[in-house]
């Protein structure tokens, strides 16, 4: 959350420069809640002024929380009204009040996911032999039987079955329909699968794969040209 402005309007520069050292104090206190800070120009969103604007005329087109600063002796009275000197104390519960009120007006927004959100997804239906088919649904074809050697071993998808064997799905599926003819084959659905999915993720670059640096290849360079001053240097009978 952004921190709320404050500003003066036509206060001496004396009792404008208290205003600040006090938001500034306030400001410092670790234990406040207070989330404002002193502002010299606008934009504002609330302004302390002298008590003789609040009555007859209030600060011109401000629409904004004032608090007025009366003198002693003044019959002065309201929540918005304070008698100077100003106290950092009562500054401080003027600026809370005001701070809620301003706080609550504020149009509520959904907070975002504080991380990863599961999200769940239908795993693929698979289908597991159950006993070794006739030659009606074999009919003697080297691949029909290669697929139900497979679907003999383990249950697979129609996707798994097709990637393994080789075939269209199209294929793989008018094989499991004789099966489900002949009563061949046990379904076995799919279960949701929660898989944790983080939304800031989502068009981020897919980081750079690593490489695996063989150190004997790197090596070689250097070693074949080290054999090469090795070979001039005896020539030269050198050791």
């Amino acid at each position: 959350m952004r921190k709320l402005r404050l500003g003066t309007h036509q206060l001496p520069a004396a009792e404008a420069g208290l205003v600040r050292a006090l938001v500034l104090l306030l400001d410092n206190d670790s234990n406040s809640e207070l989330q404002w800070t002193f502002a010299a120009e606008a934009p504002f969103d609330a302004l302390v002024a002298n008590h003789e604007l609040a009555n007859p005329a209030p600060v011109p087109a401000s629409g904004l929380p004032v608090l007025y600063l009366a003198n002693p002796g003044q019959s002065a009275t309201g929540d918005d009204v304070l008698v100077r000197p100003l106290r950092a104390d009562l500054l401080r519960d003027w600026l809370l009040r005001t701070q809620q009120g301003l706080l609550a007006a504020l149009p509520r927004t959904a907070p975002e996911p504080a991380g990863p959100q599961p999200v769940a997804i239908q795993a693929p239906t698979r289908f597991k032999l159950r006993k070794w088919p006739p030659n009606e649904a074999l009919r003697s074809d080297p691949t029909r039987i290669r697929m139900a050697t497979m679907l003999g071993k383990r249950a697979l998808s129609m996707t798994e079955l097709a990637n393994l064997s080789r075939q269209a799905e199209a294929h793989c599926e008018a094989f499991i329909q004789s099966l489900k003819r002949l009563e061949l084959v046990d379904i076995l659905p799919g279960t949701p699968v929660r898989v944790a999915v983080t939304p800031a993720a989502h068009g981020r670059p897919a980081p750079a794969p690593h490489h695996h640096h063989d150190n004997h290849s790197a090596q070689r360079p250097r070693d074949s040209r080290w054999g090469l001053v090795r070979s001039i240097r005896m020539r030269l009978g050198l050791r």
